[in-house]
């Protein structure tokens, strides 16, 4: 279940950046011209949607970063445990012994 939600959340973070960098113009991001004629965009504080859009974007890949190491964390866990086990029943089962 673990391993389904990072799977879940690397997804949803690709399409909300991708969302983001769709419906954001670049020029808006980079050009000081495009910020002062922001009114032509219908959004009065396109700064403020921008910044809010891409603390999402960050927030998101946090939350996948988090997942994906407790995915990998509980994988290390689950082979050393396999390893353990089979070095437990390895010494019962040599023939001669």
């Amino acid at each position: 279940m673990t391993k389904v939600m990072a799977v879940l959340r690397t997804l949803f973070l690709f399409g909300i950046a991708a969302y983001l960098l769709w419906a954001m113009p670049l020029a808006i991001m980079f050009s000081s011209q495009a910020t002062r004629d922001a009114a032509c965009f219908k959004v009065p504080d396109i700064d403020k949607v921008a910044s809010g859009g891409w603390i999402a974007v960050a927030w998101i890949a946090m939350e996948t970063v988090f997942g994906w190491s407790r995915v990998w964390l509980e994988g290390r866990r689950q082979v050393k445990a396999l390893k353990a086990a089979a070095a437990a029943a390895a010494p019962a089962s040599k023939p001669g012994a």
